[in-house]
């Protein structure tokens, strides 16, 4: 084997292994991003259902403060 080929497989190689290391993070990142974005809707949800529900004691409660001012 001569010093050419020699040198030509080592960057080959070095240039696959730096572009399949490439490939991998981005996906792994676009894997996590999705996660989170998974979660941040989840939250959300969460969040907007509690608001609602909260939102529904402030009716109910106005609802009672009525009440006893029409006893009053």
């Amino acid at each position: 084997m001569d010093l050419v080929s020699f040198v030509a497989g080592v960057f080959v190689g070095i240039v696959a292994g730096i572009g399949g290391a490439l490939f991998y993070l981005r996906w792994k990142m676009r894997q996590q991003l999705g996660m989170m974005e998974d979660q941040m809707s989840d939250l959300m949800d969460s969040t907007q259902a509690m608001t609602e529900g909260l939102g529904d004691l402030e009716d109910i409660e106005e609802v009672e403060n009525k009440e006893e001012e029409n006893t009053d």
